[in-house]
């Protein structure tokens, strides 16, 4: 049985400049992948070649076995650009019972697929619009659901949740983790966080070259390190409070957010220091915004890439 995806020995120029520098990694199984790096770091030109809107010179890509956007690998392979297209003047529900058709399936099928995914998507009476109708949302909703029409092996997505509501960006993520066990998914954001969370390895590009392929438990390790963003400045004496809870806390205050706590503790009875310190601040009126335990994604990326 084929990898998924094969990338051996994968370069790219354009004219002098080096866009990707000798890139290999394989993809065996359904997951859903992260793909990461500086602006310039070669993710557009790795995704296009991908998808094969450009083509290969040095190096080979193959999907189950085939080279990208032949007739092999129609309805295995589907894309997501960041800025998909559809026809003007056709309503967009019908162009994606269209697409699921050119993929094989019955004129019932069809329609079950299309509606099913629009459904997942929340409201969509939008998609009997033309697309010069629409808004940048409601175009980006309809993208996602032509990428995941029918039962592909393996979907790129680029900035999928770009331009969506927080709402429908969580079910743009909840529909991703649904389908990662069935589908492998490439997914290319500038939003760590949204990596992180949806996301069970990353790739890294830095300047062309793969700096990593790593499951994220391995970049974004568990430390004894909390990360806390209050409703307002700790004052001292919450401060000297926390610090007493252990010999071993230390804390530092973000120089620009000075809502930022980060909190420094010992291996012993982590979990339990956590409980308290977060208890001990709510008790003196505080509010927390936001939590973090760890090294987050963001800290072991800037670990391997190289500096602006």
């Amino acid at each position: 049985m084929p990898a998924l995806l094969q990338i051996s020995r994968l370069s790219k120029h354009y004219g002098s400049n080096l866009a990707l520098d000798d890139i290999s990694l394989t993809i065996e199984k359904p997951a859903a992948i992260g793909l990461v790096g500086k602006n310039g770091a070669g993710k557009t030109t790795l995704l296009s070649l991908l998808s094969g809107s450009l083509r290969t010179r040095t190096g080979n890509i193959r999907i189950l076995g085939e080279s990208p956007q032949t007739i092999a690998t129609t309805g295995k392979l589907n894309i997501l650009p960041q800025d998909a297209t559809f026809k003007k003047g056709i309503p967009v529900r019908k162009q994606l019972r269209l697409f699921a058709r050119l993929q094989g399936m019955s004129k019932v099928h069809a329609d079950e697929a299309v509606d099913k995914l629009l459904a997942e998507l929340g409201d969509a009476s939008f998609a009997d619009k033309s697309i010069d109708k629409l808004s940048y949302g409601q175009r980006k909703r309809l993208g996602i659901v032509q990428a995941f029409l029918g039962k592909p092996e393996l979907v790129i997505l680029d900035e999928p949740t770009a331009g969506l509501d927080p709402v429908i960006a969580n079910d743009v993520r909840q529909l991703i983790r649904k389908l990662s066990g069935e589908s492998a998914f490439i997914i290319s954001s500038h939003n760590l966080y949204e990596i992180e969370d949806i996301c069970s390895s990353v790739i890294i590009l830095d300047n062309g070259r793969l700096v990593a392929c790593n499951a994220i438990s391995e970049l974004a390790r568990k430390e004894n390190k909390l990360n806390l963003t209050l409703d307002r400045k700790a004052d001292s004496p919450l401060l000297g409070m926390i610090e007493k809870l252990s010999k071993d806390i230390s804390i530092e205050q973000d120089n620009i957010n000075q809502e930022k706590l980060i909190i420094n503790f010992g291996e012993d009875s982590a979990d339990e220091l956590q409980l308290q310190i977060q208890q001990l601040i709510m008790q003196q009126g505080y509010q927390i915004i936001d939590l973090s335990r760890g090294k987050a994604l963001i800290d072991g990326m800037m670990d391997l890439v190289s500096p602006k």
